[in-house]
């Protein structure tokens, strides 16, 4: 059965929010200045796909570092809606 749903892109994405996330939640530097934490796991996905050209058996596509970008989107999302939501 062959399926042409991408979900290497869904597991970049959700593991890259799940990180976010727990950037944002975790770590009160983050919670002010939640777009370093955007910063920071964006250029750790950078850096992962350029090992990623080395590495015999992987390969490296922007795609997936458009999958890890989204995902920190979701995930610096989900943990400010989550942290404003306790506030109130």
């Amino acid at each position: 059965m062959s399926s042409n749903l991408p979900i290497d892109k869904f597991v970049h994405a959700s593991l890259f929010a799940v990180c976010a996330a727990l950037f944002v939640r975790g770590w009160t530097t983050f919670r002010e200045r939640w777009w370093l934490a955007c910063v920071v796991l964006i250029l750790y996905g950078v850096v992962t796909e350029l090992v990623q050209q080395v590495v015999p058996g992987r390969s490296a596509t922007p795609g997936d570092l458009v999958a890890d970008g989204v995902g920190v989107m979701i995930g610096v999302g989900a943990a400010l809606l989550y942290l404003n939501g306790r506030r109130q």
